[in-house]
């Protein structure tokens, strides 16, 4: 990947995850198809120039609360 392309990416998701703007307001402000702006944010996480990060969770009762769902036909499940 050339570093235009790069550096296109990281403005992308700078505007969308630091600025707060929708994918449309970006479009529109770079002249891109909305739908393209949604692909270069999933490229930029896959490049690894964006990488998110959850804090306060835990990924067990996560997993746990997906497996009873499954298990019991459940719409939501909650382990506090």
């Amino acid at each position: 990947m050339d570093d235009n392309r790069r550096h296109l990416l990281a403005k992308v998701a700078y505007l969308y995850y630091i600025q707060g703007r929708t994918q449309s307001q970006i479009a529109t402000e770079l002249n891109i198809y909305r739908t393209t702006i949604s692909r270069m944010l999933q490229q930029a996480r896959q490049q690894h120039i964006v990488t998110i990060q959850i804090e306060d969770f835990n990924p067990q009762l996560f997993n746990l609360e997906e497996k009873l769902k499954q298990r019991f036909n459940l719409k939501n499940a909650i382990i506090g």
